[in-house]
């Protein structure tokens, strides 16, 4: 078995992903969408920290754009159920009345349920597969009284998605 049949088999095994939809992102490459995947674990395991921590900041807007970023990239990976619970969040917290943290706190429990799991089982895989491009780093946290990088979210996909 080649590493590509081998590596799209597991991709299959893997628990809520959409291979099919995961596959048409990564031009139907096993080993790119496993790096897409690996990107994603990187970037996006602790969001649903964020979003709490945003919407007890009464943040609703930075919290939208959070959840917005995090539907559309696991959408696209063919994380489907990572991608509704964020859709349900960015739907809750829209204007005029964005919901509070105690109406938004089962979504965010089950979010970050979601997300240790399934970035877990990536990780896991990818150290299977190290062969399947550069491992991705998540951003550097600013240091305490520094403001984080203005970098968004999108350019970050954007750059990791066009390598």
């Amino acid at each position: 078995m080649t590493t590509d049949s081998a590596l799209l088999e597991e991709l299959a095994g893997l628990t809520g992903l959409d291979l099919a939809r995961g596959l048409r992102t990564a031009r139907q490459s096993p080993a790119k969408l496993l790096h897409y995947l690996a990107c994603f674990a990187a970037l996006h395991a602790n969001e649903a920290r964020q979003l709490r921590d945003l919407i007890a900041q009464a943040e609703p807007a930075s919290a939208l754009r959070l959840a917005h970023n995090l539907k559309g990239v696991a959408l696209g990976l063919g994380l489907n159920h990572i991608s509704s619970i964020a859709a349900e969040l960015e739907r809750q917290l829209r204007p005029p009345q964005p919901a509070t943290l105690a109406e938004t706190k089962p979504l965010l429990t089950e979010l970050a349920q979601q997300l240790r799991q399934q970035c877990q089982a990536i990780r896991q895989l990818r150290e299977r597969y190290p062969a399947a491009g550069p491992t991705c780093q998540p951003p550097a946290q600013p240091q305490a009284g520094e403001k984080p990088a203005a970098e968004s979210m999108d350019e970050r996909v954007t750059s990791i998605l066009d390598r």
